[in-house]
């Protein structure tokens, strides 16, 4: 058989290859592998990330529009998120829809991908927990972290879970 000059052989014994071995990129949902809190106001951040939706992060109240950092160890390839938040006490001290800005970081810096109410809003009891799908609208796009914050002041704000869409 011949061989390219950009082949590698393998053979056993002492060679002079360094062979480093990668993941295979699969394509699903994957959870975020760390975060930033430039303010340091949120509260157990790490619970935005910890695949249970029974936790959430939450900032302390006066610092609701301050951002949380979602970070990736290495970047994806991704065209959408998935959030699950809610509110509380709005105008009913009920749970409600979660008014939140969420921006993702692609091609050196960062996209609002969303602005808004997270699905259709409710005044209720217990809190909803629903997931909301964001799509990237500039497509897939290589993404190395996200950044959510509240756009309104709540009672209480749940950051239960997010994710991100690896297109493998």
């Amino acid at each position: 058989m011949k061989q390219r000059p950009d082949d590698i052989v393998l053979v056993e014994g002492d060679n002079d290859l360094n062979v480093q071995m990668v993941p295979i990129a699969l394509v699903g949902w994957v959870l975020p592998t760390g975060h930033i809190d430039p303010s340091g106001r949120w509260y157990n951040p790490e619970r935005a990330y910890d695949d249970d939706i029974n936790t959430d992060a939450n900032p302390s109240s006066s610092y609701y529009n301050q951002p949380l950092e979602l970070t990736l160890d290495s970047p994806i390839y991704c065209n959408k998120v998935k959030i699950c938040a809610d509110s509380y006490g709005r105008e009913h001290f009920d749970y409600c829809a979660a008014n939140v800005k969420v921006e993702v970081y692609y091609d050196g810096a960062y996209h609002t991908i969303h602005s808004g109410l997270l699905g259709p809003d409710y005044d209720g009891y217990p809190a909803r927990k629903l997931w909301v799908e964001l799509l990237i609208p500039a497509g897939t796009k290589l993404v190395s972290k996200a950044r959510i914050r509240w756009n309104v002041l709540y009672s209480g704000i749940y950051f239960w879970e997010f994710a991100f869409w690896s297109e493998g």
